[in-house]
């Protein structure tokens, strides 16, 4: 059955034909709730557009330490008809990424789009709230989402959104995500370290 996705902010309208969506796993992990939590996180990201990756191809450094609660990953073909038979996920472009930084209770805390036309390769950068000092616990970075819009071959809309939750429970445990990570079309070329206000 198709994914559902964690109720978070959506930035855009989804186009109006109905999507054909590779299966892939949702999180089930509830929010941390926000009481002695820290946020391990980087304090920035450096992201590169992979149009060879899928959400069979994530690999993530905090799944083999414990500090990654669970994840999920989502792909979208809005072409006419749908049909799953021959749907073609692999983007020949990229024309929206919108980053979304969610809270202890995911809601959007810290967001950048970026926008124009993106080929394989393209990099961009986020910097997290973790940067801006005293922080409320129920203000840390309790999860990031990022979705891309696209085009195929076909020229046909393609939309690929993906999840990550943190525990924030695992005080102390680095990386949570690191260089070389991947998910979907997004590699991860460069992090820096996390805070230490809130990574004791």
């Amino acid at each position: 059955r198709a994914p559902t996705m964690l109720p978070t902010v959506s930035p855009t309208q989804s186009p109006t034909q109905s999507p054909t969506v590779a299966p892939t796993t949702s999180p089930t992990q509830s929010p941390v709730e926000p009481s002695n939590v820290c946020a391990c996180t980087p304090a920035t990201y450096t992201f590169e557009l992979d149009f060879t990756g899928d959400c069979n191809t994530t690999t993530l450094a905090g799944n083999g330490n414990g500090a990654i609660a669970d994840t999920a990953c989502l792909l979208e073909n809005f072409a006419p008809g749908g049909n799953p038979a021959n749907a073609d996920f692999v983007p020949v472009d990229v024309t929206a990424i919108f980053i979304l930084e969610l809270d202890q209770s995911l809601s959007v805390v810290g967001q950048k789009t970026v926008t124009g036309d993106q080929s394989n390769g393209f990099q961009f950068d986020y910097s997290s709230v973790v940067n801006t000092p005293n922080l409320m616990d129920a203000q840390l970075p309790g999860g990031l989402q990022i979705s891309l819009t696209g085009t195929n071959n076909a020229g046909n809309i393609i939309v690929n959104t993906w999840v990550i939750l943190f525990d924030n429970t695992a005080c102390g445990i680095v990386p949570v995500l690191a260089i070389n990570d991947e998910i979907g079309w997004i590699n991860i070329v460069d992090v820096t370290a996390p805070v230490d206000e809130y990574c004791p």
